[in-house]
Parts: C-alpha cells; structure tokens; sequence
C-alpha cells in the first residue's frame, strides 16, 4: 500500500515536472521567435519587416474594436517600440537622433480623404496637424524646428508620419511610410 503511494506521489511529480518544462519552453519560443518575427530582415537590404498582428483591442460604444493588421518595411535600426491604446491605436518607432514613424489608427473617423505629404517643414507640418487635428497625439513627443517631417494618410483613418528625420535619411523613411500594407 505504502509503496503504490510512493508510486503515485512520483508519478504526479514527474508530469508535474515535464508540464513545467514544456510551459517554460513554449515561453521561450515564443520570447525568441515572437519577437524575431515583428521585425524580419529583407535579405540584402537595410529595412526590415514591421508587422503589427491586430491583436489589440478596445471597446467602443458597446463595440469590441481591433487595431489594424499591417505591415510596414521600416529602416534597419529600431531602437524602441511603443503602443497606445486610448480612441485611437498608436504605434510609436524610435530610430537613432530621435528620428521617428508613428502609426495612428482612428477607428470612429469618418473622414475618407487620402494624401501624401513629404519633405514638410516644421510650420507646414505643424499646420496639417492641426487641420487634421492629430496635433494633441503628438503633444508628447519633441520635434526639432530643423529637421523634416511627412504624413501618408491611408483609407482616412490611418497616419502613417516620420518626424524629425535628417537630410541623409530622407529617402528611406519616405519610402518607409509609403510601404504601409494591411493584410
């Protein structure tokens, strides 16, 4: 009797233990390749893939919304991500010499027109901001008077904007916010 016990108690023990170490590896799977997977290389070249999954969401007016699935081929060089959930999804990128790509997504806007803005200066920029009144989004963040900025507006809803890029790195952030693609 004493012996089917011991038995049992180190057979529990042993699926306790291999549970735990198919949890910690899927863990780390997922830690490794997940993150591996927002940000893959495009062989030969110096962007990469950003890729937002849609997964977050947000209830609005008793409606469960989801933010927009994308990607985005975005120079080689990310040094943070950032994520905003408030009426609008945010999807801040910060790049070396504070240069940035942000991402809004206005799901309840109901404005379709489109553009593309490149090259602005900071009073141009600061003047569609305010037109298209996504200026108190960017109330946080520092933009330098001598550096230049560009909106692409997709669908209506969507802002895809570079902010205080320097001459030299001009074409691969316009190139960067004209590669917006949902999927």
């Amino acid at each position: 009797m004493i012996n089917i016990k011991k038995q049992r108690r180190r057979l529990t023990e042993t699926i306790k233990i291999i549970f735990m170490i198919r949890y910690i590896s899927i863990v780390y799977f997922s830690l490794f390749f997940g993150c591996a997977a927002n940000h893959l290389p495009i062989s030969g070249s110096k962007f990469v893939e950003f890729i937002n999954d849609g997964k977050l969401g947000m209830r609005l007016d008793a409606e469960v919304v989801k933010d927009k699935r994308f990607k985005l081929q975005i120079p080689m060089g990310l040094l943070q991500s950032e994520h905003t959930v408030s009426y609008y999804f945010g999807h801040s990128l910060s790049f070396a010499r504070d240069q940035k790509i942000i991402i809004f997504y206005f799901p309840m806007k109901k404005d379709i027109e489109d553009y593309r803005a490149s090259d602005l200066n900071y009073k141009k920029f600061e003047e569609l901001c305010e037109k298209e009144n996504i200026a108190e989004e960017l109330t946080g963040i520092r933009l330098r008077h001598a550096s230049h900025f560009g909106i692409n507006k997709i669908n209506g809803r969507v802002y895809v904007i570079y902010l205080n890029v320097n001459d030299r790195d001009m074409n691969d952030f316009n190139y960067s916010i004209n590669s917006f693609k949902e999927w």
